[in-house]
């Protein structure tokens, strides 16, 4: 498909998007405060149907708003009314412990509200604010969550039970689902039909967004607030080509593995990007929980799921537990002997 024909076919995609919203704020900022990037342009230059489309948003208010819009309709599809509810709220990760609701916390997500001591507000980096939906379980989970509590494992045991009531209050087809209605959410991401899928996990402009990229093909973007459509002449040369270029990644160890997917695809990868991929892991220290879960997101397999599950697992059976590379190696083992 040409450059015009993407840009025309994107526009009316996100239009449509639009049009399917009752709220007249939530349309303008879908309509004026977007971008389309990865691998939904890819697919349509190489003539292919897109898995899907990523949509970002280009500052952190306007991606509240359309996330909680969205957060919203999920809970009136479920029917539910009292317990389990979705909240999408701004946090920032910490290591340091301080103390919050007479719970002395370490390592965990906190979110910012006006209740935060001092001290606390002081340490908040606001270029690492994100913005991630937590389930206010019995208040356990959300602007008064207790912190020993496993979030974890509340979020997906709530989200379990709101998808549950999704299916039995709207029992319908694939076919019959309502355009661009809510139907699965993450931490990071609330999934529409209609192949629309709204990241929370980045906000910003598209070379913010791009520094969270790994390979160079990924770096097309479209821009509802201008209607353009930027395509790097790298960017078209890995993608005739097959060719699969590092240009550095937050999430290294998350690059190494989707090579994979390309691989099987037909995409060629020299060893030199491998190389890069190395030496921007050696800088992250994987023992650490949170760090070594942050570089798995994004890679879609049940064995990695597990893995964490099982490391969450002895912390909580010993909060002084470290894992180190023997026992990790160990692990990935045997999770990896098993099926699931």
């Amino acid at each position: 498909m040409q450059g015009k024909n993407i840009k025309k076919h994107i526009k009316n995609k996100i239009k449509d998007w639009a049009d399917s919203v009752q709220d007249e704020e939530i349309k303008n900022l879908i309509l004026n405060n977007t971008m389309v990037t990865g691998g939904a342009i890819v697919s349509l230059l190489q003539d292919e149907e897109p898995h899907d489309y990523d949509i970002y948003f280009r500052d952190k208010e306007s991606l509240k708003k359309v996330a909680t819009y969205y957060v919203n309709k999920y809970i009136e599809k479920a029917g539910e009314k009292g317990n389990y509810q979705p909240i999408v709220q701004e946090c920032f990760w910490s290591e340091k412990p301080h103390w919050n609701n007479e719970f002395n916390t370490k390592g965990r997500w906190v979110v910012i509200n006006d209740n935060l001591k001092q001290e606390v507000k002081d340490e908040i980096n606001q270029e690492e604010i994100r913005l991630r939906i937590f389930i206010k379980s019995n208040g356990a989970v959300g602007e008064e969550y207790n912190p020993h509590s496993d979030i974890d494992e509340d979020y997906k045991r709530a989200c379990a039970i709101l998808n549950q009531k999704i299916k039995e209050n709207n029992k319908t087809s694939k076919e019959n689902i309502e355009p661009y209605s809510p139907t699965f959410m993450t931490n990071n991401a609330i999934t529409l039909s209609s192949k629309i899928q709204v990241v929370m996990r980045f906000y910003g402009e598209p070379e913010d967004i791009h520094k969270n990229y790994d390979f160079v093909h990924c770096t097309c973007c479209y821009r509802s607030w201008d209607n353009e459509l930027d395509m790097p002449a790298r960017a078209l040369e890995a993608i005739i080509n097959k060719e699969l270029y590092y240009v550095g990644s937050k999430y290294p160890l998350c690059s190494v593995i989707r090579t994979r997917k390309f691989i099987n695809r037909g995409w060629v990868i020299n060893a030199g990007q491998y190389v890069k991929m190395v030496l921007q892991l050696n800088d992250m220290d994987l023992t650490n929980l949170h760090v070594f879960e942050e570089q798995l997101i994004g890679v879609d397999s049940a064995y990695f799921g597990h893995l964490i599950w099982c490391i969450k697992q002895e912390k909580k059976n010993d909060p002084n537990f470290n894992p180190d590379s023997t026992y990790l190696i160990k692990l990935v083992n045997d999770v990896f002997d098993k099926e699931f």
